[in-house]
Parts: structure tokens; C-alpha cells; sequence
């Protein structure tokens, strides 16, 4: 800010465009996505007023490097391919290096391994051309994972070998960590025991340096992760379980450290898998609810639809869940349900889960309620025979059971499985809006969002505080209201 300021005073253009370059990239790095995209489009703006290239370049990238972590792959693609153009034209092969490794990470996150491998390896030929060290060993960690998802040992372990003599001067620099990133990966893919405990060895030994480079830490927890869950599928010991859940924690205080909120989110994710491992249904779910809320904090739609998806898939396959716990099923039989395994994968592979059509929900009914659960507005969707009087019952039981839970944990949407039916619950202040539904309840909270927020701003809200003390029922006009604004917002 401060930079800023002086720029502006001194009326550079130049320095202030560079000033807002930096600052869009703390945001970036603080998981602030919007607002670091705001100022990085003034940044590129006074860029192509200038007719500077190289400032151009920059924020091109850095915008590009937004898109990609909000899992908008095609733009962040576009973003990078405009910046190479530029990049290329002023002979800039720091700059292309770093680009060329950041598409390589976009087809990475995708899955396509065979684009990804050739950015990765432009990225390594420019970063080999100018000894820009730190991104030819970051090259080669990829370069080297897609080698061995492919089973070709021998040019792994060739790509390995530049990795080791990159480094072979620096030891205890980030350079020297993510080349023994690469040799626990090479260690760990060869599966055998003495090179699984290799590789064990190796992490620990990263992660008990605490770097400062965070990215290298998460890598070298993750793999970790995976190497425990092998071992904990084999031997069925609970402890290990306990070093996941610190090794989970460890990525959670990371996320927070750097207000990284899509880590913030998947790490959160990956505890409530955790949990379902440790059969504890409603901390997973708990966990879940707080991945949601972070990922749609921040507009990471594809993620919080995923998320929500699962969060729904638990609540649906509920009785399923209880069989496994009653019947003590294996850890191995906990992971496999849990697919936490693959998650894991997915975190290690930087994948940001491509956007899928999910099904949107079937309103059924909406109640607005006091803490005791009384109702002081209820509205049925559609024919007024798809909820008889025991349905509504049964509805009022189920609030009723979870409904001092609901006050617990204030501001936050909380979701149950009844007969069949999802119900989604709002609390504000000293009201609950329930929202019983069939199919998703992605697009559910979005539509109980919405209602919250007219109902609040409305004259309306103003009436409640007496409706709680004296325990009266809505006005039949203002009820109206309500129900045309369901209808609006809900079918």
C-alpha cells in the first residue's frame, strides 16, 4: 500500500502498475481470488495503456493463475496462452519458463498427463537454458509423477538424476526439498517395502523441517498420507489412523497460515473422509458442512458442488454407514467406502475437480420456526397431497430432534436426511428457516440464501421479535408475501 501511495504521488504509472502486480499477488497467495483479480485488471489495464509487454505479461499471468485455482480451466489456458505471445516477443525465458510450467499444471490438474508433460518439459528446456534452478527441479516433480503414472521407470529415474545434480550444491534450500520431493515420489511408486520406508523417511524428514515454501510441505504431507493409508489398509492399526489425523491437522493450521481457502476447504474435506474412516458420521459431516461454507465463501463453485454432493451422498446412505460401524467393519473396508484414498490423489495431482451437472432439488416445503421448533409459517410446493399431516409431523419431530444443534453452531446451514427427504436449516438470531427438498442440496442452499436475504431486508423481519413473544402466527397478508416469494425463488 505504501508503494502505492508513493507512485501515485510521484505520478509513475509504470511503478504503480508494478505496485498493484505485487499487491494482487499477496491477495492471490492469501486466497483473496476477487479482489486480487480486481487489481490485477488495473494492473494489465495501465499495461496495454503503457504498451509495456512485460507488465502486460505479468498480470496476464497472474489472472491466469486465479482462474486456474477457481478450477476455470479455459480462461486460466487463455489467460497463459496471451502472455506467452508477449512473453515470446520481448525474449523473456524467465518469464516463459514460469508460464510454461503453470499451463503444464492446468493439464495436470486435469488429468491430461500427455499436454502437461510436454509444458512441463518447455518449462524445463527454458529454465535449463538460464540455470533458473528452483524451476527446473519443480519441472522435473511433475515430469516425474507423469512418468511413473505411466510405469516408465527408466526415464523417471533419467529425469531424476538432472533433478540430483540440480540440487547437488544446495543443500538445505527449497531447490534441495523438492528434488527429495521427487526421490520419495520415485521411491514410493516402486511399491516395495524397503522403498516404501524409503520414501516414509524421506517426507518425514521434509515436513520435519517446517519449510518456509509451504507448497513443498503439502506435497511431501500428502504423499505421506498416501504412503499411511497403504500401511493402514495392511495392518488394520488405529494409530495410523492418529497420524493421519495429525498430519490432517498440521495441513489445516498450514491453510489457515497462508488464509489459503480452497486448501482451507479440501483440507477440511479430507478430515471429514478422515472421520468416516474413524466412524464418526456426524463429525464427518460437520467437517463437510465447513469445506461447503469456505468453498462458496470464495466462489469455488466446481469444489463446493462436489463437497455438497458427498455431504448429500452420507445423509442418503445414512443406514449404510451405520451397518459398516455396527458390523466393525475393517479400516480397510472404511477407507475403500470412503474413498479417502482418492481424494488424497486428487489433492496430490493439484486436481480441481471439473464442474458436473448435478441435479437441481424438488421443493417440498418451507417452515420459518422459533427455537422450541413452533412453526410460525409453513408453505407446501405443488399439489397439497405430496405432504400429508403425518409427513409434516414427522418434519416437525425431525427439527425438533436437531434444532438446539442448529442454534449451536449460529450462521451456519445445517442439513438432515427424513423419510426419504433432505432438510436444509438457516438459523437467524432466534429463527430457523427449514427447507424440505428432494435432490441436491447444492442448489438448495443457494435458494435458502436467497429467501434469508429478502426476508431480512424486508418490513417483514421487523414482526418477529413479537411473533417470539407472543407466539402468534403470521399475518395472513404478510403470509402471502412469503409464499409468492417461495414460489419466485424456489420452483
Amino acid at each position: 500500500n505504501k508503494s502505492l501511495n508513493l507512485s501515485e504521488e510521484v505520478d509513475n504509472e509504470v511503478f504503480y502498475a508494478r505496485s498493484l502486480f505485487r499487491k494482487g499477488k499477496i491477495l492471490t497467495y492469501q486466497g483473496k481470488l476477487d479482489e486480487s483479480h480486481e487489481i490485477l485488471d488495473k494492473s494489465l489495464e495501465i499495461g496495454k495503456k503503457l504498451n509495456d509487454h512485460s507488465i502486460m505479461a505479468n498480470s496476464l499471468v497472474a489472472i491466469g493463475e486465479i482462474h486456474r485455482l477457481k478450477g476455470d480451466f479455459g480462461q486460466a489456458l487463455q489467460f497463459f496462452d496471451t502472455a506467452l505471445i508477449l512473453l515470446q516477443k520481448i525474449g523473456n525465458n524467465y518469464g516463459m519458463s514460469i508460464t510454461y510450467n503453470n499451463v503444464g499444471i492446468v493439464y495436470y490438474s486435469q488429468g491430461d498427463f500427455d499436454n502437461s508433460f510436454e509444458y512441463f518439459t518447455k518449462s524445463l528446456e527454458k529454465a535449463l537454458e538460464i540455470d533458473f534452478k528452483f524451476t527446473v527441479v519443480e519441472s522435473l516433480y511433475y515430469l516425474i509423477n507423469i512418468l511413473l503414472s505411466r510405469d516408465d521407470y527408466f526415464e523417471a529415474k533419467e529425469h531424476l538424476d538432472i533433478s540430483r545434480n540440480a540440487s547437488q550444491d544446495q543443500q538445505d534450500t527449497m531447490i534441495f526439498y523438492y528434488s527429495q520431493l521427487s526421490e520419495a515420489v520415485y521411491h514410493k511408486k516402486a511399491n516395495r517395502f524397503t522403498s516404501l520406508g524409503k520414501a516414509q523417511e524421506i517426507l518425514e524428514y521434509i515436513i520435519g523441517k517446517n519449510l518456509v515454501y509451504q507448497e513443498i510441505n503439502i506435497h511431501a504431507m500428502l504423499n505421506l498420507c498416501e504412503i499411511l493409508l497403504h500401511e493402514l489398509r495392511f495392518t488394520n492399526n488405529p494409530e495410523i489412523l492418529e497420524d493421519l489425523e495429525e498430519i490432517s491437522d498440521k495441513l489445516l493450521d498450514i491453510a489457515k497460515e497462508q488464509i489459503s481457502r480452497s486448501l482451507l476447504a479440501e483440507v477440511y474435506w479430507l478430515k471429514g473422509r478422515l472421520a468416516l474412516v474413524d466412524a464418526d458420521i456426524d463429525k464427518a459431516t460437520g467437517f463437510l458442512s465447513q469445506a461447503q461454507i469456505i468453498a462458496e465463501g470464495q466462489n469455488l463453485e466446481n469444489l463446493a458442488r462436489k463437497i455438497s454432493s458427498e455431504h448429500d451422498a452420507i445423509l442418503t446412505e445414512y443406514a449404510g454407514w451405520k451397518n459398516i460401524i455396527e458390523e466393525n467393519a475393517s479400516l480397510a473396508d472404511r477407507i475403500k467406502a470412503s474413498q479417502v484414498d482418492k481424494l488424497i490423489l486428487n489433492m496430490i495431482n493439484r486436481a480441481t475437480f471439473d464442474l458436473e451437472e448435478i441435479e437441481n432439488d424438488a421443493p417440498v416445503m418451507l417452515m420459518i420456526l422459533d427455537e422450541n421448533g413452533i412453526p410460525f409459517f409453513s408453505y407446501q410446493f405443488g399439489d397439497e397431497d405430496q405432504v400429508n399431516q403425518i409427513l409434516f409431523s414427522g418434519f416437525l419431530t425431525a427439527i425438533n430432534n436437531i434444532i438446539q444443534e442448529v442454534f449451536s453452531t449460529k450462521g451456519s446451514l445445517k442439513r438432515i436426511e427424513h423419510q426419504n427427504y433432505l432438510l436444509i436449516f438457516r438459523q437467524i438470531d432466534n429463527v430457523i428457516i427449514c427447507y424440505a427438498f428432494k435432490g441436491s442440496s447444492y442448489s438448495a442452499s443457494k435458494k435458502i440464501e436467497s429467501f434469508r436475504s429478502r426476508l431480512t431486508s424486508s418490513p417483514i423481519w421487523l414482526d418477529f421479535p413479537d411473533m417470539i413473544k407472543t407466539g402468534r402466527y403470521m399475518e395472513q397478508e404478510k403470509a402471502k408475501r412469503l409464499e409468492n416469494w417461495a414460489d419466485e425463488i424456489f420452483t
